[in-house]
């Protein structure tokens, strides 16, 4: 991935309190789970993201290459 979200950030919730992890997009790629304050371990299933975020940063990167083109 290009790393054009690395730095956004999602909160994920804990199913079983609640509690919501604030994340970046980086620490989401470089980690398989969470651990809650309440115990619980929540196992992230990074296909549920990892594709979409790439298909967005693929999009931004040819929105770019675009925008360069156009001032040409």
């Amino acid at each position: 991935m290009s790393g054009f979200l690395n730095n956004t950030s999602i909160d994920i919730a804990c199913p079983g309190c609640g509690h919501k992890h604030h994340k970046t997009f980086a620490w989401l790629k470089a980690n398989d789970h969470i651990a809650c304050i309440c115990g619980a371990d929540i196992a992230l299933d990074k296909s549920d993201f990892t594709g979409p975020i790439q298909q967005v940063e693929e999009s931004l990167a040819d929105l770019q290459r675009t925008m360069r083109n156009f001032g040409r």
